[in-house]
């Protein structure tokens, strides 16, 4: 049985990725169907290249979501999940160590950015109850701006500068492949 790690949780959204030889298709599916039965599970996305899963579930139910996933899949004998620490430092430092890393190769302004960029996006996730993001959202503010615009002027310089340096921007930086086992 492959052992599975809670990588990333933030209220309402967890990430669980699988120890191991990430070439699990039919086992990230039979987790999938197994954890997608569980009552307090709204949604699970799969990412097949990096062997892991996305849970959004109802945040007031973490603790029965999380153990009942855990029971579950270990019941068919698919996964061991190792849950999170109790006392939550070791799983905060281990995620800001991992993000101290990813960003190492980055020059210090692009880390600032992409950390207030985060910072913003995380704000967003909250403020809307994990509806929307930036990366939904930044496109349909600009996508509504050019419907009540005038279509006959052209488009604002600040609106053309805004998406090309945006996009110059996410394609410099790419997300950095987790490495880690």
């Amino acid at each position: 049985m492959r052992t599975a790690r809670v990588a990333h949780h933030i209220p309402g959204r967890i990430r669980i990725k699988l120890l191991g030889p990430r070439d699990a298709r039919h086992l990230l599916e039979q987790v999938q169907r197994a954890i997608s039965l569980i009552p307090e599970v709204y949604r699970i996305d799969v990412n097949q290249v990096t062997g892991s899963i996305v849970v959004e579930y109802d945040p007031a139910h973490f603790r029965k979501m999380l153990a009942h996933a855990a029971r579950v899949t270990s019941e068919q004998r698919l996964v061991r999940l190792v849950m999170p620490e109790a006392a939550g430092m070791d799983a905060i430092l281990g995620y800001a160590q991992r993000e101290l890393r990813d960003l190492a190769h980055y020059s210090v302004t692009a880390k600032q950015v992409m950390a207030l960029l985060h910072r913003a996006n995380l704000e967003v996730k909250h403020a809307t109850g994990n509806a929307l993001d930036l990366r939904t959202l930044l496109p349909l503010c600009l996508s509504a701006y050019s419907l009540v615009t005038d279509k006959k002027k052209p488009s604002p310089l600040w609106v053309t500068l805004l998406i090309f340096s945006f996009n110059a921007f996410v394609s410099l930086h790419p997300p950095r492949q987790d490495h880690s086992p």
